[in-house]
């Protein structure tokens, strides 16, 4: 490999990656919108993202659910099997947004916990509205 592909940065442009903070869905913000960005706003809808740690936990599924949490969700379930990334994913979101995010150890390859994690977040909020299937399997 020549030394000019080991310098090129993987994200681009540089620091691209970079957490930056969700913020609470404010409903003012309805009155500004046109009638077809009306349509991705969620209030009150429960989802679920997984594969969130990917990437550091600041890539593709990371966005995702905070984009999520931004359009006025009430119940965001992380599942992934990254732990601490995880959890400290839906804690921070959970702070910026004031959604009420659970994160759950979850294989998506394993359909067993898939099934309880769902039961408990249907069981928690009363239904599933959303699901997003960010996870990737790399081997």
């Amino acid at each position: 490999m020549s030394s000019t592909a080991q310098s090129t940065p993987v994200v681009s442009p540089p620091g691209q990656d970079e957490h930056r903070p969700a913020f609470p869905f404010e409903s003012k913000v309805l009155t500004r919108l046109t009638p077809t960005l009306r349509k991705f706003i969620l209030l009150g809808k429960v989802a679920i993202v997984t594969g969130v740690t990917s990437s550091g936990g600041r890539g593709l599924g990371f966005n995702i659910a905070q984009s999520l949490c931004e359009s006025g969700i009430r119940g965001l379930a992380i599942f992934d099997m990254q732990q601490q990334l995880g959890e400290t994913a839906a804690r921070e979101m959970s702070k910026e947004t004031g959604v009420d995010v659970r994160f759950y150890k979850v294989d998506v390859r394993d359909e067993h916990e898939i099934a309880a994690a769902v039961a408990d977040m249907a069981e928690r909020f009363g239904r599933i509205d959303v699901l997003v299937n960010a996870a990737g399997i790399a081997e």
